[in-house]
């Protein structure tokens, strides 16, 4: 808020909209009106609103009911409403002052309102609560009401300065009043009939004083008067909850005492539409006992009823003058109209029939005028259905036509029309008897009928009554639907139309079920083919049919579906459209079929058959079409749906096994050479798949691609393709020499280094690779296996990124020539925690690795200590040197390097400096000739050999285990393969061709070949020659590359 430049230059948009709410009502009403009633489940809004009502209303002293608002949020601050309101009430009190008669009627209303109680004005200490909202207010002028010409109407939806409403912040509630079809149904079927309204209803209805403030107005009697603030104390109309809360309080009424007055309560319940009271009885005196029980019951609550209108003259004479919407004497007098509005209909008491009122316009006819003069047409029960079915179908071919609101219609709908407007005046001599039953009825029949026709489909249903001496039909309601613009058959709109007949019959029989004994129901279509369907289980037809006859079966029994000739089809009309000329007599349609009149044994009952109806019977039978699928599980599927190579290899085995064994020599394990034989049997699919054209060559002595011609492949005597090269005459296994070609990127190589990075304890990319090529050969193998170490998640956690310093010349004990372990670097890692046995609860305890590498090598050695004391320390070396061999010098940190360790570390540097440890350590090595030497302080580079073993066998641990605690006898086996796994490394680049030896290991120069390589054939046996130049040529050329 400020100052405002008025030199500011600003652009204005103005724009009118204009609503036309009239109409929009109308053709929402007549759309409302040609559905059939559906029963509707709360939303949860809805039963919140019912619990507010449940829980907060009371009952006064008076007899009058209290109620609350029902707040979504209790006691919501809903902004600024008081400038709008008050600037409404301004430009109303302009109009006022510009027509007296009109301020007149508003003064008098709102003084009504005031002298009744019905509002008050705002409590000084009120004035300045927040929670309030003001309610602008305006008037709707009624010329046709009987009673009040003049109603204030409260405008609940008006938004504040937050954007929000009175409205939008209360619950509306669930719609709690019967459809006016349903009260217009029951009411023609009794002989006295009567009916009534509520005066003023929802001001009846207390709202709690904690509220009212939520229902504040403007308001002055004159305007030399200063402007006021009232609030309204009772149920207000214009806001959203009011229908419900009235509505819900009749309802309660009648709960609470309808044990006094049981029959008024059910009128109540079942018929009443909004204020208005529409019943009656078959006799005077129960007419009269309901009148006076429902007068009763409503001044329990100060319900006043007025309006009385009946067709007997002494129901009318039980209420005063006053309370008549009608005098008795004009049931007497022939020459006054005594037209009354019952829920809408014109009804003539006196002659006990109804009638409709036309208000035709004389416009030129556009989309607008024609839609609003169809929407004024008001026939809740569908009797003057041809004629609707006749203006619904005009109403859609202007929006096919897809003209605007105000275009004229095209000439040959506009000449049709016209003649309709001409021929409207003509409704208003139709007079339809209200009462459709007799007395001494013997029995009572309901009878539907249904037809269609290119333009749409109706239905209709009769009341038949059977005395002892003759037969009465009677029309009782009819609906009518255009057809879909989407083209379909007429045999199809037969059955739509049959089922809209079946639950019109249904509601009707609904309706009249606790007022009248309905003995017998029967259904009528003229079409053979939709009878057919409808007497047939819907499970032979297709979709649209089935559906449809499933609809019919619901409300329906099949058995009371019969065949009707055409020309005894009343709704043949209605399916096609009449002028009102047509219809003011046409007895079909008002009467029924003339056989209904006459005993049952005149029924139609031949059911005509043609081929015609055969072929459109079974063009929707439902077609079954059966597939024949074959499938196929190859080997690939079962390796795409399992990420474990160990299970794939056992289902695998567990096939082979079933295809060449007897199911008695079946075994749950599977053994060696049958996981061997699975491996092959992968291989050889992958193969096939990857290298089919590459096979197909070389079978057919033909050169293959050239992406693996340098591995000089070959197919071996089972079918495999592997790799050829120059080692065919060398001393080494077979899948050594001639390893299987795999392609690099097939699901069964991922599996393999996947399955191998596991077993081997994650080792890192130049051991995987080593291990692998000992078996298989794959193209670019480097590549591949770094792309599955990065996924492997036990790696990924525990790959640090430091900073790598620049590495120092290797100290000369590191290139010295001598047997391994001769010179070795000593080094403690831990602590580690373990358990004392296997189970729950058992005592963890710390223990501590002890490790030497060979720093000629670079092969390792794990022990296990169970603490820092020397005795350990030194039963560990003796293990160690028991194995390895004697040794001439021992290297280990001097212990600065300790310097900022973590508190862990701390004991292990105590320990390991300590005196005592040194001085007994220095005395057991001397004894074997052992020189100990410490690197220099500061300079950790010079231990960076074994620092880099414990790195290794820290990070495999870590891999495998995680936080798990093992025993000693596990942990001291997880270090053997661990120790075995890093010992397997290789020690320099691995070739990447195929005719080169396998790489150096430190396990070659302990036990001639990695740990953890599988047995091999022995070479023992050969002539001594031949294997002493193949021992020579592997050590000269492991002595080569280190050197290199």
């Amino acid at each position: 808020m400020g100052p405002i430049d008025i030199s500011a230059r600003s652009t204005v948009t103005a724009m009118c909209l204009s609503v036309s709410e009239t109409l929009d009502l109308s053709i929402r009403r007549f759309w409302e009106l040609e559905e059939l009633p559906v029963v509707r489940h709360l939303s949860p809004d809805e039963r919140a609103a019912e619990e507010i009502y449940k829980n907060t209303t009371t009952r006064l002293s008076t007899g009058r009911f209290m109620v609350s608002l029902p707040f979504r949020k209790a006691s919501p601050l809903l902004g600024d409403s008081k400038s709008v309101a008050l600037r409404r009430f301004q430009a109303l009190e302009n109009r006022l002052n510009n027509d007296p008669n009109l301020q007149r009627q508003y003064a008098d209303f709102m003084q009504d309102y005031l002298d009744a109680g019905h509002m008050e004005l705002v409590p000084l200490e009120n004035t300045d609560n927040v929670f309030h909202y003001y309610i602008p207010h305006h008037c709707v002028l009624r010329p046709d009401s009987s009673t009040t010409k003049l109603r204030v109407v409260f405008n609940a939806s008006s938004r504040t300065s937050a954007g929000c409403s009175l409205n939008e912040s209360m619950y509306t509630g669930p719609k709690l009043q019967p459809d006016i079809q349903i009260v217009l149904l029951r009411a023609r079927l009794w002989k006295y009939v009567f009916m009534t309204d509520i005066k003023q209803m929802y001001r009846q209805i207390v709202v709690r004083p904690a509220d009212r403030d939520y229902l504040r107005i403007f308001w002055r009697f004159s305007k030399n008067n200063t402007v006021q603030e009232y609030r309204l104390c009772t149920v207000t109309y214009g806001t959203s909850a009011a229908p419900y809360q009235a509505l819900r309080t009749i309802q309660e009424l009648a709960i609470v005492d309808g044990k006094l007055f049981p029959i008024a309560a059910s009128i109540l319940l079942n018929d009443t539409f909004v204020d208005d009271i529409l019943t009656g009885a078959n006799t005077e005196k129960d007419a009269l006992e309901y009148q006076s029980q429902l007068i009763q019951l409503c001044s329990l609550a100060k319900f006043e009823l007025r309006k009385w209108a009946s067709n007997n003259s002494n129901i009318l004479h039980a209420v005063p003058a006053e309370a008549q919407a009608m005098s008795p004497a004009l049931l007497y007098n022939d020459k006054n109209e005594c037209d009354l509005k019952i829920l809408g209909l014109k009804w003539d008491p006196r002659a006990d029939v109804f009638s409709f009122d036309t208000k035709p316009s004389s416009t030129d006819p556009t989309k607008r005028s024609v839609l609003s003069d169809i929407a004024r047409v008001f026939d809740p029960l569908g009797l003057l259905s041809p004629i609707t079915f006749w203006t619904k179908h005009v109403m859609q071919l202007l929006w096919t036509a897809g003209l605007k609101w105000d275009d004229k219609i095209p000439t040959d709908i506009a000449q049709v029309w016209t003649r309709y407007q001409s021929e409207l005046k003509l409704i208003e001599s139709i007079s339809i008897p209200r009462r459709i039953t007799v007395e001494e009825a013997t029995t009572v029949q309901l009878h539907a009928f249904s037809d269609s026709s290119e333009k749409g489909y109706a239905a209709a249903v009769y009341l038949r009554t059977q005395t002892a001496t003759s037969a009465y039909c009677h029309l009782v309601t009819g609906k009518s639907k255009v057809a879909p613009l989407k083209k379909s058959t007429i045999p199809r709109l037969e059955l739509c139309g049959a089922v809209l007949a079946a639950k019109l019959l249904r509601f009707v029989a609904d309706t009249y079920s606790k007022s009248l004994q309905i003995d017998e129901l029967h259904a009528w279509t003229d079409s053979t083919t939709a009878l057919a369907w409808i007497q047939s289980s819907p499970h032979r037809w297709a979709t649209f049919v089935a559906n449809r006859t499933s609809q019919i079966h619901e409300f329906t029994s099949p058995d009371i579906w019969h065949h009707v000739p055409t020309q005894h089809n009343p709704v043949d009309c209605a399916s096609r459209g009449l002028f009102p000329s047509e219809l003011v007599d046409h007895p079909l349609w008002w009467t029924g079929p003339a056989f209904l009149v006459e005993s049952p044994e005149h029924w139609p009952t031949v059911v005509p058959r043609s081929d015609n109806t055969d072929a459109h019977v079974s063009t929707e039978a439902r077609k079954c079409t059966v597939f024949l699928t074959k499938t196929t599980c190859s080997i690939t599927d079962v390796m795409h749906r399992f990420s474990s190579f160990d299970k794939i290899l056992h289902i695998v085995a567990y096939c082979l096994r079933f295809s060449t064994s007897r199911p008695s020599a079946f075994t749950q394990i599977v053994n060696a050479s049958e996981r061997e034989r699975a491996l092959l049997g992968l291989v050889y699919s992958v193969q096939q798949t990857s290298y089919s054209e590459d096979i197909s060559s070389l079978k057919n002595g033909l050169r293959c691609s050239p992406a693996i011609r340098k591995l000089d492949p070959f197919i071996d005597e089972n079918g495999l393709l592997r790799v050829g090269g120059r080692l065919t005459n060398a001393d080494l296994p077979y899948s050594h020499k001639h390893p299987l070609l795999l392609p690099c990127q097939s699901r069964l190589t991922l599996l393999l280094i996947d399955y191998h990075h596991q077993r081997l304890k994650h080792p890192g990319c130049a051991s995987l690779q080593a291990h692998l090529q000992r078996e298989f050969w794959i193209p670019s193998v480097r590549k591949i296996i770094r792309s599955r170490i990065r996924l492997c998640i036990s790696c990924f956690r525990t790959r640090p990124r430091a900073v790598q310093p620049k590495m120092a010349s290797l100290p000369s004990f590191r290139v010295q020539q001598v047997k391994p372990f001769a010179i070795t670097g000593v080094d403690y890692a831990g602590p580690v925690t373990l358990k004392e046995a296997r189970g729950r609860r058992s005592i963890p305890k710390t223990a501590y690795i002890c490790l030497f590498v060979c720093t000629t090598t670079k092969a390792l050695h794990l022990e296990l200590s169970s603490d820092l004391s020397t005795e350990c320390f030194l039963m560990a070396f003796t293990r160690f040197s028991s194995r390895r061999g004697p040794i001439k010098e021992l290297h280990s940190d001097c212990g600065t390097n300790f310097v900022g360790a973590s508190r862990l570390l701390t004991p292990l540097h105590q320990f390991t400096h300590s005196k005592s440890f040194q001085d007994s350590v220095h005395q057991h090595l001397a004894k074997h000739q052992i020189t100990w030497h410490f690197n220099p302080p500061a300079s950790p580079h010079f231990g960076g050999l074994w620092e880099a073993g414990v790195k290794s066998a820290k990070s495999l641990i870590l891999r495998s285990i995680g936080l798990h605690k093992l025993t000693s006898e596990e942990f001291l086996t997880l270090l053997t393969q661990i120790e075995a796994t890093l010992n397997s490394r290789p020690l320099c680049a691995i070739s990447n061709d195929p005719g080169d030896l396998q790489a150096l290991t430190p396990s070659h120069f302990l036990t001639l070949e990695p740990s953890t390589s599988l047995p091999e054939p022995s070479l023992v046996n050969q002539p001594m020659s031949k294997y002493q130049r193949w021992l020579l040529n592997f050590v000269e050329n492991g002595q080569n590359q280190v050197k290199t």
